[in-house]
């Protein structure tokens, strides 16, 4: 069987963790012995514009094709304009520009069984339009952005919606971003959920310490939660001696937050790590205590996954992807979302309790040892043979 995987968010040159859990995906499917080639999409954004920001730059300078990890990766670029200007016409660009590239590249679409687009607009009406060139059918995987962000300006969603209800079928990463399509297209059947993965790590356990470290990992956007995390650390900081925080993360929050951090006067006992790598994040995670990302439209969260492999304490949010899986107070904790203080009451008996903090971590590894990336190839593969056979 031969797939092509079609999205705009995958790893490249330029930035190399932007879609890492597709990528890892795409590894475990070729591991079970399936064929995958993917299509990369890359905004192309004209010299005059590109010269204003480094992001438009460093894209330019990606090649069109790569291997990473033993995967080859083709990156079809299409003109767009920053700020999402015209948005619901990329689609049209993003398809013919992957037609132009596969025939450049000698890339035969009959040498196909199937597309596996993941993502939301652009891609995802891209490849219905590519579907109806082809033939080939097309699985869609909702990692919830079109049902998020997406459905809050029609004039996007209304393409997002035709490809979610014209897909051979559509895998959703959690029940609620399942219920989300049940609620906003008229999509019913052929539908399912497959959760998000991980890839096991062993590395050295963490040293026996009297400080214990509370670790947030995320692109910093207010969606994610860190100022209440922060004001919940102030609090907290008064209270105990020997906490410290790390933030693993960049994004258009970030000064604003050292300077929150500031304002409350923590800056001592609270590390900004930036943007790092996905190794080092794991690493992040294994030096630390507890895990915390109190974000709110969160589909999944792979990254909760990976810090319940250390079998590090974690503390999500109510109501979200990751609350699907983690039992309050058994397997993890959960907090109402933008609630500084009942994130106060989670980490203070986590700190003064060592012994839970080791039980829930526990629990939580047992929870999450069968939620890897190749389990999850294996459902997908199911899902690939259902539409052929169809």
């Amino acid at each position: 069987m031969k797939i092509l995987v079609l999205t705009s968010m995958y790893p490249n040159s330029a930035y190399y963790l932007s879609g890492m859990f597709i990528h890892e995906q795409v590894k475990a499917l070729k591991k079970i012995g399936t064929e995958v080639v993917v299509f990369a999409l890359i905004p192309w954004v004209p010299p005059l514009i590109s010269g204003l920001k480094e992001k438009w730059k460093k894209l330019k300078e990606v090649k069109e094709n790569e291997v990473l990890d033993g995967v080859e990766v083709f990156h079809p670029k299409y003109l767009a304009i920053p700020g999402g200007f015209l948005k619901n016409l990329w689609p049209y660009v993003c398809y013919w520009s992957v037609k132009k590239f596969a025939k450049k590249n000698g890339v035969l679409f009959q040498e196909f069984d199937l597309i596996h687009v993941q993502g939301a607009l652009p891609e995802d009406y891209t490849a219905f339009l590519l579907s109806r060139f082809t033939g080939l059918p097309y699985v869609l995987t909702v990692h919830g952005t079109s049902v998020y962000a997406t459905v809050k300006k029609k004039i996007h969603f209304k393409k997002s919606k035709t490809a979610i209800e014209k897909a051979d079928f559509v895998v959703a990463v959690s029940e609620k971003v399942k219920t989300r399509i049940l609620k906003f297209t008229a999509r019913r059947d052929k539908i399912g959920v497959v959760y998000n993965g991980f890839t096991p790590v062993e590395l050295a356990p963490k040293k026996e310490s009297e400080k214990v470290i509370i670790l947030f990992g995320a692109t910093l956007v207010e969606r994610k939660g860190l100022r209440y995390l922060l004001e919940a650390f102030a609090k907290l900081a008064k209270e105990f001696n020997q906490i410290e925080l790390w933030v693993a993360g960049g994004g258009p929050l970030l000064e604003k937050s050292k300077e929150l951090t500031s304002k409350l006067g923590i800056t001592e006992k609270v590390k900004f790590w930036g943007t790092v790598v996905h190794k080092k994040m794991l690493e992040l995670m294994n030096k630390s205590d507890i895990f915390v990302l109190p974000s709110w439209d969160e589909a999944f969260g792979v990254v909760y996954l990976e810090a319940m492999s250390f079998k590090k304490p974690v503390i999500g949010t109510k109501a979200e992807g990751i609350s699907e899986i983690i039992v309050d107070g058994e397997n993890g904790l959960l907090v109402l979302p933008r609630n500084s203080e009942e994130i106060v009451q989670k980490l203070r008996y986590l700190i003064l309790n060592p012994q839970k903090r080791k039980e829930v971590g526990e629990a939580g590894f047992k929870t999450v040892k069968e939620l890897t990336w190749e389990k999850n190839a294996k459902k997908n593969l199911e899902i690939y043979r259902k539409v052929l056979n169809s």
